[in-house]
């Protein structure tokens, strides 16, 4: 970017082009107003260098992997509260252009400022794009300088029908490819303690044994504290038995106090009766 405006400092031209360029700039910008004022909740549509582009249709390869991929991200996210985790509709604001990425993940710092009528985003740390034919072009070259530009940590590029994932993060400002993998582990480093199997966003039975025993754990958890409340209930039980105990111990010792009281008052009189006769006799 840098490069690039020093070539345009050597162009005599140059006020004449930053002119032109301010006025499309505007026009942009006046047609990005109408864009939003027209999107509909039900046909995914981004507006890319001034042009409106609505979406055709995604294969069932593209959402059966988009699918998977979010349970895995919301499941993670949501359990450590990490931030927000927007998909599909979710629009995102950058300085030119408005993208609806499949997936799209913002930290707590940006997530807290979020209120339930948020429908245009900003910039988030974390994003995830599933090729199809016509979004591809966009996805590996405007999209990808974007959201580079606008220093999104971590992108991650989807090839439903490869079965393949790259993954690219921003260092000094440039996205690094770092994995590009069909099998083994992924691992975010947008999104704290994040891991992924490749396979299981491509493959329908792995998916299912992974979901089959994330229930099985969810299961014993619940059974491991439905037990613990049955011990609890007993422990309380035997606890309130006990305070019943005292408490008719503390009555008894009570009312032995209470004997004990009223002798020793007795025991007081038939001495003043004592004291008394001894006085009447010696007299």
């Amino acid at each position: 970017m840098i490069a690039l405006a020093k070539k345009l400092l050597e162009d005599p031209t140059i006020e004449l082009v930053v002119s032109e360029i301010t006025a499309e700039l505007a026009r942009e910008n006046e047609l990005r107003k109408e864009f939003y004022k027209e999107i509909s909740d039900n046909q995914k549509a981004e507006f890319i260098n001034g042009k409106v582009i609505i979406h055709t249709p995604p294969t069932k390869r593209h959402i059966d992997a988009g699918q998977r991929l979010l349970h895995f991200l919301s499941k993670h996210i949501s359990t450590f509260h990490l931030g927000f985790l927007g998909y599909e509709k979710n629009l995102i604001e950058l300085t030119r252009n408005s993208y609806e990425p499949d997936i799209c993940f913002f930290n707590q710092d940006k997530a807290q400022h979020f209120t339930d009528d948020h429908n245009i985003f900003p910039s988030p740390d974390f994003i995830v794009e599933i090729l199809s034919k016509k979004t591809e072009r966009y996805d590996r070259t405007i999209k990808f300088n974007d959201y580079q530009a606008h220093n999104i940590k971590e992108y991650w590029i989807v090839n439903a029908k490869r079965k393949e994932i790259e993954q690219y993060v921003l260092k000094e400002g440039k996205y690094e490819l770092i994995n590009k993998l069909q099998s083994g582990i992924l691992t975010s480093e947008a999104i704290p303690g994040f891991s992924i199997e490749t396979e299981i966003v491509f493959d329908n039975e792995k998916f299912e044994e992974e979901v089959q025993k994330e229930t099985r754990e969810l299961y014993r958890s619940k059974k491991v504290i439905r037990e613990q409340e049955t011990i609890i209930s007993e422990k309380e039980s035997i606890i309130s038995e006990k305070d019943g105990i005292i408490s008719e111990k503390d009555g008894i010792i009570s009312e032995q106090e209470s004997i004990i009281s009223e002798k020793d008052k007795l025991l007081a009189e038939k001495d003043a009766l004592i004291n008394e006769l001894k006085k009447t006799l010696g007299k």
